[in-house]
């Protein structure tokens, strides 16, 4: 698969009419250090936020997409072969439509107010958390595919918002080292999530594994709500006006 990426983007390249000497816009060329990006990045609380806040989705949702089949095949006596295609429709599908949801609503939003994407975000993982619940109820499978469906519908809809906020508080010529920490991190978490899951599984169950993750959720909305109100206005306008010295 990572052979795969490099051929794809050596192939896109081709088309996206974008020069090596021309990767950065004029404001931004400045000599890059690599020390300069990460004493930028530690400098924005709007991106640490960001940092923290996908290190626990990673958490919550590599756990939860790695270990519902399993769950269903135990709990509800599916087939795997089943649970996997369950879990595809349940969770991607609704993931992507939730993606394009919330790409609209958030550009939306954004012409009143340029913080409300991270609202947008906010909302969406607020809305999520609670459907996690249901597996604390003894549900019937209907029931455990309505709530995934809307978790992760609703999960994509704010999460969508991270790369654009990220793009407004950091400036281009360090983006690419932004994005590289926040992936690496929320792999990182991930891997990790799906051990402690698999730990947790045999002492307190996989249902109340899933229904505590909604909590990752609700901290990460909190997060983002703190970084709207007190930080997000200034990392911009930081932003901006390094792009322009």
């Amino acid at each position: 698969m990572g052979i795969a990426g490099i051929l794809l983007a050596l192939f896109s390249g081709r088309f996206l009419g974008v020069t090596l000497n021309a990767t950065v816009a004029t404001g931004d060329a400045h000599k890059f250090k690599e020390r300069d990006a990460t004493r930028y990045l530690i400098q924005t609380p709007t991106y640490l936020v960001l940092l923290l806040v996908t290190i626990c989705a990673g958490v919550a949702v590599w756990i939860f997409f790695n270990w519902l089949s399993l769950h269903l095949v135990e709990k509800y006596n599916v087939k795997m072969a089943e649970a996997g295609f369950a879990n595809v429709a349940m969770l991607q599908i609704s993931s992507m439509l939730g993606i394009v949801a919330g790409a609209w609503l958030s550009d939306w939003a954004v012409r009143k107010d340029y913080r409300n994407r991270l609202v947008v975000f906010a909302i969406g993982y607020f809305a999520a958390a609670p459907f996690l619940l249901c597996f604390l109820f003894d549900p019937s499978i209907l029931v455990v595919s309505i709530c995934c469906s809307l978790f992760s519908f609703l999960r994509a809809l704010g999460s969508v918002n991270e790369m654009p906020v990220l793009c407004e508080v950091v400036p281009s010529t360090y983006r690419s080292t932004a994005v590289g920490i926040l992936i690496a991190c929320a792999c990182t978490s991930g891997g990790i999530g799906i051990f402690v899951g698999g730990l947790l599984k045999k002492g307190i169950g996989l249902e109340v594994v899933f229904a505590a993750l909604g909590g990752f959720f609700v901290l990460a909305g909190a997060g983002f709500l703190l970084a709207h109100r007190r930080y997000l206005a200034r990392d911009v306008s930081r932003a901006n006006a390094w792009t322009v010295s």
